[in-house]
């Protein structure tokens, strides 16, 4: 039986971003994705700090550059 994608409706998904976005500024595009209905996961602590230890230096700064 094949899948009709026209009527194929997803109930749920995980996005997992795997690149750096440059957007100026980046409020508007955080808010345009939440406008859509995508939502943000906070970080633990030790889930922030196993990412602020295994980047290289130049990546994570980059990845936490508005977190500090």
């Amino acid at each position: 039986m094949a899948i009709d994608k026209k009527t194929l409706k997803v109930s749920s998904s995980i996005i997992k971003l795997v690149g750096i976005f440059e957007s100026t500024p980046v409020e508007k595009t955080i808010s345009g994705f939440e406008s859509i209905g995508y939502t943000s996961d906070l970080l633990d602590d030790v889930t922030l700090g196993f990412y602020k230890n295994y980047w290289y230096p130049e990546f994570r700064d980059l990845l936490f550059l508005f977190k500090g």
